[in-house]
């Protein structure tokens, strides 16, 4: 827990005492909590509330569920519902795009809840083809046979992780959000919000992470990995691909820290062709399945960045796991890569 209050603080400024506050209202999680504390500050100043007696449950605020977190909230907050509104965005930002935790497909991936019991109802069954006509000879070929796997099993992913908003920690592209540096633009504040699904138009203190948060749209590059393979062996510039895990703080910290860092900007437009998936963006599909396919699921190798050498495919040099490394360090260590590896 030292280790969370103290990130909370740097972050927010706050006390440790608010930091532990905010940090027992989301069980210890540093980026709802951020998100908590800007947008209800005055909770830091509250005794914490005693939690109102639940059946079949000994702690009310311990939830991982979104209709579990709108009745608890409901009965035990202190500032009716304005406060439900807030704890209740803030648990779900970073869950609502893999609301299903990454669970089979089909629906029915969360399950409903019986609001007398609290116990989830049973997944639907369902039944599926893996593989099915017209895969090719899969048979015969164990590459064809894996390709064809790794397709129906992202399409399955997809069909989770399509369904989920956008929102602080999960911002799509919106096309005018590039177009005007100024802040205070009403076209950007637009186009922010577009990006946000609106979440950042809740409050300034919204706004401000969404700034803070905000995926590095004007280093993306919009090519297919091996069409930015082609484009990097033409220009000679390396491939710098970056994958994501919204769910994971790590990640959000990149956005934060290192791609907005002005040095590593300009080096990494210089030299390198940047491309960043979510690990379900079917954008990516390419390079996590010959990169990244057996480490997608596991959380210990996110965030994870990597080098390419768009001659050969060979991945040349990786940063992958927690900690998300540091802005000074990155930037060394693309310098030093830089002056031992050469294109032309």
């Amino acid at each position: 827990m030292d280790e969370q209050i103290a990130t909370f603080t740097a972050f927010t400024s706050a006390t440790p005492q608010q930091a532990q506050q905010y940090l027992s209202l989301t069980d210890g999680n540093v980026e709802q909590a951020v998100e908590l504390f800007f947008n209800s500050p005055d909770l830091g100043n509250q005794p914490p509330a005693q939690p109102a007696p639940a059946a079949g449950r000994d702690d009310p605020i311990t939830i991982d569920d979104d209709e579990d977190d709108v009745q608890m909230t409901g009965s035990s907050a202190p500032q009716g519902a304005s406060f439900e509104d807030d704890e209740a965005m803030a648990r779900r930002l970073q869950e609502e795009m893999y609301g299903s935790g990454g669970g089979g497909g089909g629906g029915g991936g969360r399950g409903d809840v019986d609001p007398e019991t609290g116990v989830r109802a049973p997944m639907a069954r369902t039944t599926e083809t893996l593989v099915g006509p017209g895969s090719g000879d899969w048979r015969d070929d164990p590459e064809e046979m894996n390709a064809a796997i790794f397709e129906q099993m992202q399409r399955r992913r997809q069909g989770a992780a399509g369904s989920s908003r956008a929102g602080i920690f999960n911002q799509r592209e919106a096309p005018s959000i590039w177009a005007n540096e100024n802040e205070d633009d009403p076209g950007r504040r637009a186009a922010m919000s577009r990006a946000t699904g609106g979440a950042s138009d809740t409050s300034s203190k919204s706004t401000l992470l969404a700034q803070l948060f905000q995926p590095p749209f004007d280093l993306i590059s919009r090519l297919p990995f091996s069409e930015a393979r082609d484009e990097g062996k033409e220009e000679q510039k390396w491939i710098m691909v970056n994958v994501q895990d919204p769910s994971i703080f790590d990640c959000q910290v990149l956005n934060r820290d290192i791609w907005k860092n002005a040095q590593i900007k300009e080096t990494l437009q210089e030299h390198f062709i940047f491309l960043q998936y979510n690990k379900d963006d079917p954008r990516g599909r390419e390079y996590i399945q010959y990169y990244f396919a057996n480490q997608r699921d596991m959380e210990d190798y996110y965030p994870h960045i990597a080098i390419v050498d768009p001659r050969t495919g060979e991945q040349v040099k990786t940063w992958s796991g927690s900690p998300a490394p540091k802005a000074a360090d990155f930037l060394m260590d693309l310098h030093e890569f830089l002056d031992r590896y050469s294109l032309s």
